[in-house]
């Protein structure tokens, strides 16, 4: 008997970012044959849009329920109907759209959000909704954000560079990246990372990057003079491929590069992965404190990547 495969949650408010997140969910799950779940919540500032019609007819709660399951299927259906192989299930209630969300995704592949919605306010690149389901969210989070326009794009182009100049270490397109430094986070979101392109069939670059601060202990200085940045990457690539060899080990056909680099993991990772298909990385990291859902890398990766973000929830 086969065993059903885990669905992918998806909201979806009726906004441009909810559409952008619904397609990539459908075609993520047709490559992974997962069913989808499509949410839309009518509680909170979701409410408010249809409060006066509620107050002026005393609709009772389930009925209109199934009025906004009805508006979703109907306004979603040009884009579902692309995708006729897709199982495809659809949610509607009244909690706030965070707390719906994190519900119905509760044992779910993974849950996936545009990263603004309705209401999101031009100048930020997450909205409420999505930045309280990565601090809510029990299961792995994949922020989709809108296309950019070549106007406000920040992308910077390939360039050779100059001697001494630290390069950004390119990758595979429409590969996996994942971050890596050495924490148990880390290794949760390798795991992730490496069964997803086990099952998309698609290569990984494990990333791990360096400072003065972090280089391996007796790599800067080598027979009495500093060593270059390159040896010291080189170090930190061969550690990194060693420490993680009991994870990767479990996927012998996937594709791996691993890449050790010196700069800052916020930068390295968002430029690295432009041309991924998605970047990975853990929810917290070496030096995250326990208090704190998101530490600073992943939640910086989350607001300014330009591919897809997949965040993956710490376990104590």
């Amino acid at each position: 008997m086969t065993t059903p495969s885990l669905p992918l949650v998806v909201g979806d408010d009726g906004s441009t970012g909810s559409r952008h997140a619904l397609e990539l969910a459908l075609d993520l799950a047709e490559r992974l044959d997962s069913p989808v779940i499509v949410v839309r919540s009518w509680g909170a500032h979701a409410r408010n849009s249809y409060l006066a019609e509620t107050l002026e007819d005393a609709t009772p709660a389930a009925e209109f329920t199934e009025q906004v399951l009805d508006e979703l299927v109907s306004e979603t259906r040009s884009i579902v109907d692309e995708h006729p192989d897709v199982s495809i299930d659809f949610r509607s209630g009244s909690q706030s759209p965070a707390d719906l969300l994190c519900e119905a995704s509760t044992a779910a592949r993974m849950l996936v959000v545009g990263s603004r919605g309705l209401g999101g306010v031009s100048g930020l690149l997450l909205g409420s909704v999505s930045n309280a389901c990565l601090h809510q969210s029990t299961e792995p989070v994949l922020v989709v954000h809108e296309p950019r326009t070549p106007e406000a794009s920040t992308r910077i182009e390939p360039r050779p560079a100059h001697p001494g100049e630290i390069a950004i270490p390119s990758v595979t397109p429409g590969s996996i990246v994942v971050g890596h430094d050495g924490s148990h986070g880390a290794d949760r979101a390798l795991t992730e990372a490496l069964q997803l392109a086990h099952d998309l069939d698609v290569p990984v670059a494990i990333i791990r990057t360096w400072s003065i601060d972090s280089a391996p202990h007796g790599e800067l200085w080598k027979d009495g003079a500093v060593a270059s940045h390159l040896d010291v990457s080189e170090a930190v690539r061969q550690r990194l491929t060693a420490e993680t060899q009991p994870v990767t080990s479990r996927h012998p056909g996937v594709v791996v590069d691993y890449i050790g680099v010196l700069g800052q993991p916020t930068v390295i990772l968002t430029r690295a992965s432009r041309d991924a298909l998605m970047l990975v990385v853990g929810s917290r990291g070496r030096g995250g404190f326990s208090s704190l859902m998101l530490g600073s890398v992943s939640m910086h990766c989350a607001h300014r990547a330009e591919c897809p973000v997949l965040v993956v929830p710490h376990h104590e």
